[in-house]
């Protein structure tokens, strides 16, 4: 294939230099290619909508009111996401997408090597003028000296509060483990049968918001810990006793109620998901605490609508971290969405426009606004319902880049931590590890 260049003319050169002599911003966006070209860009991805990307290309077509945008969710049909079983297929097809999702536990996972490897542009080539330096540099993946996606929107783990139940009883929204032990008894006390709940047949959601932050921060800088687990060595599981034991003190002390987690969401069968049971649960209004992901969380405001008590009997809610332990709480933090250029796009000088375009601290801003969810650019603060991660010391924010835990390492440790939550022993539990 031949190899495609990028280079920016003089005149460009020239206004590039005119707009900072005038004050313009650093990203203010100037396009580099014929403005009334014909042509058409797409993006694959795993969301059934993405109505914030929508609105992006709106933007663009007034640069390039010629280009058509289309987002594609890879559906069997039948409405179920199957991109990660399609994507490559797609990207190796004759109408491939020109700009394709991935995600942060795809890149220990050998089975999709070809989605950095294979179709990825290298985003770091300076021809590009793609300005990343604006991304927070902790969640940019780097692959063989190459930057193959950058990372769109943010993600952490941890708990919707009802702040009417807060407020009305006098309680403050704990920040250390024994604030929850405490505030955890209060509710007891005034009927609540679990103060923190999650569906504990979404593993994911219940292990990820209560564990993943303590886990992290104890990978991070460890790399015997690291090695370890990711390469499942003999009594590897040994390392997650602590944490299991905090997990076991959190069911012990009647903090969660995982009988009762198990049924709370009964009832709500006409929801096609877990995650959107749960948030309907929680607007009824009579949840503490629920722990779940911050994209789960972020929906819940299109929800409201949907739920008759929540219309009858409104509440404020916000998104927090779960305290689980005394030593720290550490908030971790995650690119959900990156994108990746498609290196045998059809349209490729115009998908490597769009991404310059979108890697800019006022569109990746409003892409996040829009979708309600946290944003990639350094130095960025929270909004509405994710404000409360502002006051995070900069010392208690960890990265997976700094975990470096691989997918199956995540798995296998969320698995021990429903079943010691579950009641299982923690002896069995640590034995089994590798077994999941």
């Amino acid at each position: 294939m031949m190899k495609r260049k990028y280079l920016v003319a003089p005149l460009l050169l020239l206004s590039i230099i005119l707009s900072a002599c005038n004050g313009k911003a650093k990203n203010d966006f100037i396009p580099k290619l014929d403005t009334d070209t014909k042509g058409s860009i797409t993006i694959a991805g795993n969301y059934a909508n993405f109505e914030a990307l929508e609105i992006e290309f709106d933007e663009f077509q007034k640069y390039y009111p010629n280009i058509q945008l289309q987002y594609s969710f890879l559906s069997d049909g039948n409405g179920s996401n199957v991109y990660n079983a399609t994507i490559e297929t797609n990207l190796d097809s004759n109408t491939p997408a020109d700009i394709y999702f991935t995600f942060d536990w795809m890149q220990t996972n050998d089975k999709y090597a070809n989605l950095y490897d294979k179709f990825a542009v290298d985003l770091s080539n300076s021809e590009l003028g793609i300005d990343y330096s604006i991304i927070d540099q902790q969640l940019i993946y780097h692959r063989d000296g190459a930057i193959p996606t950058l990372p769109v929107l943010g993600l952490t783990y941890g708990m919707l509060v009802n702040e009417k139940i807060f407020k009305e009883n006098n309680l403050s929204i704990p920040k250390t483990y024994d604030e929850l032990l405490s505030v955890s008894k209060s509710l007891i006390n005034l009927g609540y049968q679990s103060p923190l709940m999650s569906s504990i047949s979404d593993v994911s959601s219940f292990a990820s918001a209560l564990t993943y932050g303590t886990l992290a921060n104890t990978a991070r800088g460890n790399d015997k810990f690291i090695d370890d687990l990711n390469n499942v060595v003999e009594g590897a599981g040994e390392n997650l006793r602590p944490i299991l034991n905090q997990v076991k003190a959190v069911i012990d002390n009647d903090i969660i109620d995982v009988d009762y987690c198990a049924e709370f969401i009964d009832g709500y069968s006409a929801y096609s998901s877990n995650s959107r049971r749960m948030l309907m649960r929680f607007l009824e209004g009579n949840v503490p605490m629920l722990m779940l992901p911050a994209d789960t969380a972020s929906s819940a405001k299109k929800r409201e609508s949907e739920c008759e008590a929540f219309q009858n009997n409104p509440f404020s809610y916000t998104f927090n971290v779960v305290p689980f332990t005394n030593s720290g709480t550490y908030l971790y933090k995650v690119a959900t969405i990156s994108l990746s250029i498609n290196k045998y796009s059809n349209n490729l000088d115009y998908a490597v426009e769009f991404m310059r375009f979108l890697i800019s601290k006022t569109h990746l801003t409003s892409l996040a606004n829009n979708k309600m969810l946290l944003n990639t650019v350094n130095d960025s603060g929270y909004v509405g319902l994710f404000s409360p991660l502002n006051n995070f010391d900069k010392n208690n924010i960890v990265y997976s880049s700094e975990a470096k835990l691989t997918d199956n390492t995540f798995k296998q440790f969320r698995n021990m931590v429903v079943e010691v939550a579950k009641g299982a022993p923690i002896d069995d539990v640590i034995i089994k590890y590798g077994t999941y």
